[in-house]
C-alpha cells in the first residue's frame, strides 16, 4: 500500500467516522457540533494514518508484500 493508498483510505475513514460522531453520539447523550465531530475524530485520523503507514512500511522494509 503506498502513502496515497493509505492517504485515502484515512481521508474516507474520517469522513465516515465524523458522520458517525455528529449522529450516533446523540444516542449516549452527547450532541456535538459538526466542527466538535470533526474535533473530536481529527486525532484519531492521524493515529490510524500513522500506523497504517508506519505498519505498511515494515512489512515492505522486511519483504513481506501480503
Amino acid at each position: 500500500m503506498s502513502f496515497v493508498e493509505a492517504l485515502i483510505n484515512s481521508l474516507v475513514g474520517l469522513c465516515v467516522a465524523v458522520l458517525l460522531t455528529r449522529f450516533a453520539l446523540p444516542f449516549w447523550g452527547y450532541a456535538p457540533s459538526i466542527a466538535e465531530s470533526f474535533e473530536i475524530t481529527a486525532l484519531f485520523f492521524a493515529a490510524g494514518f500513522t500506523r497504517n503507514w508506519i505498519i505498511c512500511a515494515l512489512f515492505r522494509r522486511f519483504g513481506r508484500n501480503s
